[in-house]
C-alpha cells in the first residue's frame, strides 16, 4: 500500500510538472496577485493624497497659505467672482457640483475685487489655476471659452481635462452641441430674411472660440 502511495505522489507531480494546465495555473495565480499588489499600492497611494471635496471661500489675507502653500502638485482652481452677477454665480454653483466628484483638485473662490481690487466686473467670473505656486492657466473672463450663460458642469470637465487639471470620461466636447444649435438658429434665421451673422461670428459672440490670457492681474 506504501509503495502505491508513492507511486500516486510521484505519478500527480510528474502530471502537474507536464500539463500545460497546471503550468497555466500557476502564471494565472501568479499574475492575479501582481494585479491584487499592485492595486493595493494604488489605493494606498491614493489614501495618502490630500482631499477637498468642497470650494472654499477665501480672501486677500488667506491667498498665501491656501495657494502658494497648497501641498505639493496639487491643482489649486481658484474662482474669482462677484454675488450680484448671475454668471458668476452660477459658475460658482457648478464649480460646487465639481469640487465633490474630484476631490484630489484643490478649488477655492473669492469676491474678485476684495483679492484683485481694480478686477472689473466684465472679466467676472474669473478663473485662475495654480500648481505649486505658479500660475498654470488663466481664464478671464472665464465663460468667454465655457460656451458662456450655457456653461454646464460637462463643460468644465472638458475644458479642464484638456488643460490636465482633472480627467473624466467625455469622449466628445460638450460646446459641440451648443455650436450645432446655434447653427440651426442661424439656419432658420437666413430662411426668414432675419440672419445677418456668419457662422463664424456667431461662434465667437457664443464664446466658443477665444481664449483669453490676461498678464495684468497678478497675485
Amino acid at each position: 500500500m506504501e509503495i502505491m502511495e508513492g507511486y500516486n505522489e510521484k505519478k500527480y507531480q510528474s502530471d502537474e510538472d507536464s500539463d500545460p494546465d497546471f503550468r497555466d495555473d500557476d502564471k494565472q495565480n501568479e499574475a492575479m496577485q501582481q494585479y491584487r499588489d499592485q492595486r493595493l499600492q494604488e489605493i494606498q497611494e491614493y489614501n495618502e493624497l490630500p482631499k477637498y471635496g468642497y470650494i472654499k471661500h477665501i480672501t486677500k489675507q488667506d491667498y498665501v497659505q491656501e495657494i502658494n502653500d497648497a501641498p505639493e502638485d496639487v491643482m489649486v482652481v481658484l474662482v474669482l467672482y462677484q454675488d450680484y452677477i448671475e454668471e458668476s454665480v452660477k459658475l460658482v454653483e457648478i464649480m460646487e457640483v465639481i469640487a465633490k466628484k474630484h476631490v484630489l483638485v484643490k478649488f477655492v473662490k473669492s469676491i474678485a475685487t476684495k483679492t484683485i481690487p481694480d478686477f472689473a466686473d466684465a472679466h467676472c467670473p474669473g478663473i485662475l489655476i495654480y500648481q505649486n505656486g505658479e500660475i498654470l492657466h488663466k481664464m478671464i473672463p472665464a465663460l468667454t471659452e465655457l460656451g458662456g450663460f450655457k456653461v454646464s458642469v460637462k463643460i468644465v470637465e472638458w475644458v479642464f481635462s484638456k488643460k490636465g487639471i482633472l480627467e473624466c470620461d467625455l469622449e466628445e466636447d460638450p460646446r459641440d452641441d451648443l455650436y450645432r444649435m446655434n447653427i440651426t438658429k442661424t439656419n432658420k434665421g437666413d430662411r426668414n430674411g432675419d440672419g445677418d451673422e456668419s457662422d463664424e461670428e456667431e461662434r465667437e459672440k457664443k464664446g466658443y472660440l477665444h481664449t483669453h490670457h490676461w498678464s495684468s492681474y497678478k497675485k
